[in-house]
């Protein structure tokens, strides 16, 4: 037959939640399973048989400790819980809310139920979610459960309570004990077991409680020992713990550990907050005690205000009634006793003033410094319940505003009274001010008129010259005076009327200033002289350039006349001499005087040839060409003076036909000699026909050619002056 043996089961604690009904559960161990696995079954079981019992005394240590100030030992968690009473206290004291009926020694079982059934509502309504436990549970005494509800209420009242959970409150560890050494916490089991995580966390609290150098691991018992007690003798913490249930061969309950830990952290902050209050109480004293000399510098303060203001207004109102007697007085006043007055007013403000302006600003400030100790005061008073030594209405008569008054009322009389001696002064100043600016007229006036006669004396000479231009002397004359004039007369008269003006505009802003009418208008008289002046100079010199051109003009027309009756002499000689020549030709042809012998014939062409052709011939066509360049220039003169035209006598025809007349005749005279002689070759008469028809065509362009010729040499004259007057540009530039 086989023997099926099951595992222990536990309750489940009623904070952890049930396995769904699918959950994978422990296989159940048949008989024929191997002893081995048997063995370790038993060994779980007894494990946790271990936890429970050190947990059933830590948690019976922890009842004790919550409800040893009601004078309640527990020796037997689970009896004693069975009632109902011990754990309605344990609630009071934790929650601190009493529960007014329960039965205070219930003697029946339905009683006991009351009882719990009060304490576990009370719990959810403190908000504690309460899974599958029931008050039969605990007068049942229900280890299980009375073990899972108090690990609840260790949760709340002792680690959540201060905002930690076991996680937190596990790093709030591993933070005070980083750095010591032979401390590593990983867990909340063997982490503890040597002690020395306790004594650091003690001696990171008070470093002189024990000595943590000279600490053993090894001694885990002797550490455990030390820190339980030390934790009990210098922080009041409960012995939740034995040193022989960390250290011995036994695993640790981690529950155990954090109860423990959780009243060490409530026992630091208790010490924590144990010194804040006494901090607190010798703050009070120290605040009554300044509270106390506050109250006395503030009387002394206000004293001092009061005072200071008083004497302060005095003399703020004396001197706003004299500086009103002294502005009643002031039109009345010589302009001596004025500036005076004046003088003394500067020192005023310069010596007396300021002290009290100074006096003013420190008031001000004492009166605000004042105000706020006093509102300081007022609201501590309020606060901490005692009455003020001083109020506000007690320096009401002091505040800025009323002082301020004051002042702005003396600076106004004290305006008023400097307007007047202003006033005052400005008067004896506008009478000297304006003698002062009648004396700058007259002397300006005595110098216009100066000026002004001066311009009228130049004007009317000016004029008179222009009436009765003489000779050309009397125009160099003339024009000498009026150069000298214009060069060295006119330019210092005409900076003197610069001045002049300037100086009469500085007096009519005089004037404006002074509030009179402007003065006479003598910059504008000044400015009709020097116009009527120059008006009369430019006249004169226009009419000395037209008095000279008339002359030069006259003498020009008279020169042309003159080299007109010059040329037409010479023109009548040239004509002559051309005209009895060709008639000696004409004649010695028409009367045969060609020579009586070959010879003779032959002499008479040669002297033709070589004496007129050679010689006489070209100086008549020269003299010709000078006569004609004569007249040309005549002419040009005379379009140059707008004259009309000369007219020549004898006229240039007449001069052309002599001369062609001549060349005819010449011509008919060398034809005779060459038939006399029989020697007119054919060479020969080409020659006299060609200058037969040279000199037709000289004759047919006659009449052109001199002014085409003329009009050439006049172009090279004109090139060649720009040439020279381009150079000299170039120079000057240069």
């Amino acid at each position: 037959e086989r023997l099926v043996v099951k595992p222990v089961r536990q309750a489940m604690p009623f904070f952890v939640k049930k396995p769904a009904a699918d959950a994978v559960r422990p296989a159940r161990i048949s008989v024929a399973a191997p002893p081995e696995d048997i063995a370790v079954h038993s060994k779980i079981a007894d494990l946790r048989e271990t936890h429970a019992l050190q947990q059933l005394r830590t948690f019976t240590r922890w009842w004790n400790s919550v409800l040893k100030s009601r004078g309640i030992k527990i020796e037997d968690l689970l009896t004693e819980v069975s009632p109902g009473v011990n754990p309605i206290a344990l609630y009071e004291e934790l929650s601190g809310t009493f529960l007014r009926k329960y039965h205070k020694n219930p003697p029946s079982r339905f009683q006991k139920l009351e009882n719990q059934n009060l304490f576990l509502r009370s719990l959810k309504e403190k908000g504690l979610r309460l899974v599958n436990i029931g008050a039969e549970d605990l007068v049942d005494s229900n280890r299980t459960l009375i073990l899972g509800l108090t690990w609840t209420l260790i949760l709340r009242y002792e680690i959540q309570k201060y905002g930690a959970s076991e996680q937190e409150l596990l790093r709030w560890v591993k933070a005070c004990t980083l750095g010591y050494k032979g401390v590593d916490i990983a867990s909340w089991g063997e982490s503890f077991n040597d002690g020395l995580a306790f004594c650091a966390l003690l001696h990171k609290h008070d470093p002189s409680c024990l000595g943590y150098d000279a600490l053993k691991p090894a001694d885990g018992h002797g550490n455990l020992e030390k820190a339980f007690t030390t934790a009990e003798g210098r922080w009041g913490v409960p012995r939740l713990l034995e040193p022989h249930e960390l250290a011995g061969p036994d695993p640790t309950d981690a529950k155990s550990v954090i109860t423990y830990v959780a009243k060490l952290k409530q026992a630091f902050l208790d010490r924590e907050a144990e010194m804040m209050r006494r901090l607190k109480e010798e703050e009070a004293a120290r605040a009554a005690a300044v509270r106390a000399a506050r109250q006395a510098e503030l009387k002394r303060m206000a004293d001092e205000l009061n005072t200071g203001v008083d004497a302060w207004t005095k003399w703020t109102k004396d001197k706003t009634a004299g500086f009103d007697k002294g502005a009643r007085d002031a039109p009345a006043l010589k302009e001596e006793a004025a500036a005076s007055a004046r003088e003394g007013l500067k020192r005023f403000r310069a010596t007396e003033k300021p002290p009290k302006a100074a006096d003013k600003a420190r008031l001000a400030d004492l009166f605000n410094r004042l105000r706020g100790e006093i509102l300081a005061d007022a609201m501590a008073a309020a606060n901490e319940g005692y009455t003020p030594t001083v109020s506000e209405a007690q320096i009401a008569a002091c505040a800025p505003e009323v002082v301020g008054a004051h002042w702005a009322e003396m600076e106004r009389a004290e305006r008023e009274y400097e307007e007047a001696l202003r006033r005052r002064l400005g008067a004896a100043e506008a009478e000297r001010r304006a003698k002062a600016t009648d004396d700058m007229l007259g002397a300006l006036t005595g110098r216009a008129n100066d000026l002004s006669s001066w311009l009228a004396d130049q004007t009317r000479k000016m004029r008179d010259d222009t009436k009765s231009l003489g000779g050309p002397d009397d125009l160099a004359k003339k024009q000498a005076g009026l150069d000298k004039l214009l060069t060295d007369e006119k330019p210092p008269k005409l900076s003197d009327t610069e001045e002049l003006d300037r100086e009469l505009r500085e007096l009519g802003d005089r004037f404006v200033a002074e509030g009179r009418p402007a003065p006479p208008d003598l910059s504008g008289k000044l400015a009709e002289k020097w116009s009527g002046f120059d008006d009369a100079a430019d006249a004169l010199a226009r009419a000395l350039e037209e008095a000279r051109a008339k002359k030069a003009r006259e003498a020009s027309e008279a020169e042309m006349d003159r080299k007109q009756a010059s040329n037409e002499a010479d023109s009548n000689g040239w004509l002559d001499k051309v005209a009895k020549k060709a008639a000696d030709f004409d004649k010695a042809v028409a009367t045969g005087d060609t020579g009586k012998t070959r010879d003779e014939t032959q002499a008479k062409l040669n002297e033709l040839r070589n004496g007129f052709q050679g010689h006489a011939k070209p100086a008549w066509a020269a003299e010709r060409a000078a006569i004609d360049d004569g007249r040309r220039d005549v002419d040009a003169r005379r379009r140059a003076e707008a004259r009309p035209p000369a007219a020549w006598k004898p006229p240039n025809d007449a001069l052309t036909a002599g001369w062609a007349k001549l060349g005819q005749a010449e011509r008919e005279y060398e034809k005779a000699l060459l038939d006399k002689l029989g020697a007119l070759a054919e060479a020969e008469q080409e020659r006299l026909r060609r200058a037969a028809l040279k000199e037709k065509a000289l004759a047919d362009i006659s009449g052109e050619l001199p002014p085409l010729i003329y009009r050439r040499k006049v172009e090279k004259a004109a090139a060649a002056a720009a040439a020279e007057a381009a150079g000299a540009a170039e120079e000057e530039a240069g």
